[in-house]
């Protein structure tokens, strides 16, 4: 057996947590790009040319189709499934509840926060994403998102778990960023106070803390349109 073939296989024996952990630690041993252009492949469209950011800007006013900015290339989103969909109706509904009175607002995945990357901008469309400002500067994205959420689709999973996990704590705002598993329960907290280390819940009786909004949710709750019972989600997906 080679050295990397021992590598290989001792790296098979951790955790997902771990092998996460281990792949940010390898992307800062070096000058490694952040990984602007990471996901070229998993959108539906690859760019055209190359945009500037005003073009971009423009575009977005009249495009009927999200579209992603970073550093310059454009990618089209891709649609969601009725398991996603489920899982963020679910969610912003008992978000609004929460908010309800109070300066805090949820936004579903149409509006767009914006990030710098190595002097590059980056506009992202996160399926949900809170501010609790009064007001906003721009029109037309979030200036200070203090909570970014993510639901994983076979197109993204690799961008939210490794590309936005490292650029989203680029916006000074954000306090935590949530990836939410839709094929089978598991949802990935990560906090700015706890130096974004990932806290993983896979047991639906298990209470996920958003603590930037004081805001608690059972993964039971949270599933339930996808299991509609509990042994619906020990199931193969």
């Amino acid at each position: 057996m080679t050295r990397i073939e021992e590598i290989q296989h001792l790296i098979r024996g951790l955790s997902r947590n771990e092998r996460e952990e281990l792949a940010e630690w390898i992307l800062n041993l070096g000058n490694f790009p952040l990984g602007v252009a990471e996901a070229a492949l998993p959108y539906e469209q690859q760019p055209s040319r190359f945009m500037t950011h005003d073009e971009y800007m423009r575009t977005e006013e009249v495009s009927e189709i999200r579209q992603e900015y970073l550093a310059g290339e454009i990618f089209a989103l891709c649609g969601v499934s009725i398991r996603h969909a489920n899982i963020s109706g679910t969610l912003l509904t008992r978000l609004g509840e929460h908010f309800r009175g109070g300066p805090c607002r949820a936004f579903h995945g149409n509006v767009k926060v914006a990030l710098r990357v190595d002097r590059a901008d980056v506009y992202y469309y996160p399926d949900i994403a809170v501010t609790c400002s009064p007001q906003n500067p721009d029109e037309y994205f979030l200036a200070d998102p203090r909570l970014i959420v993510e639901i994983t689709s076979p197109s993204t999973e690799h961008i939210d778990r490794r590309e936005k996990r490292l650029n989203y704590p680029l916006i000074p705002t954000v306090e935590e960023y949530v990836v939410i598993a839709q094929r089978s329960p598991q949802v990935m907290i990560h906090r700015r106070a706890e130096d974004w280390r990932p806290q993983e819940l896979t047991s639906l009786t298990d209470i996920a803390e958003f603590r930037s909004i004081d805001f608690r949710l059972s993964l039971e709750e949270l599933y339930r349109p996808v299991y509609p019972s509990r042994s619906d989600a020990h199931e193969s997906i």
